[in-house]
């Protein structure tokens, strides 16, 4: 497993590294077919980061981390660059920790 995390020598920055989990326990949320093919198949598959698009949350990490050449027009398509660069070939899965602490 992979997280992110800030670049303890620089953090302001805007440099994050993608650090290794060698083990950790969590939940993946999904119907009981999907699970039940997970584990018969022992394929797990991505989704396309593109059906996340309309929950800003792209836009939100691209400002968060400096990351805003990703946020300027494409020169062809006019579109935001992280649009045609980045949405085509970036998939995700959800997960959340067991050790979360509880909210306040």
């Amino acid at each position: 497993m992979k997280r992110l995390e800030q670049n303890c020598n620089n953090p302001g920055s805007g440099n994050w590294l993608l650090i290794s989990v060698r083990s950790a326990t969590v939940y993946h949320y999904t119907s009981r077919e999907a699970a039940e093919s997970i584990l018969s198949t022992g394929i797990f598959r991505l989704a396309s980061i593109e059906k996340r698009l309309n929950d800003g949350e792209i836009v939100t990490f691209c400002q968060t981390h400096g990351l805003l050449g990703y946020l300027e027009p494409d020169t062809n398509s006019g579109m935001p660059t992280y649009r045609t660069l980045l949405m085509p070939q970036l998939f995700y899965a959800s997960f959340t920790d067991t050790s979360v602490p509880p909210e306040d």
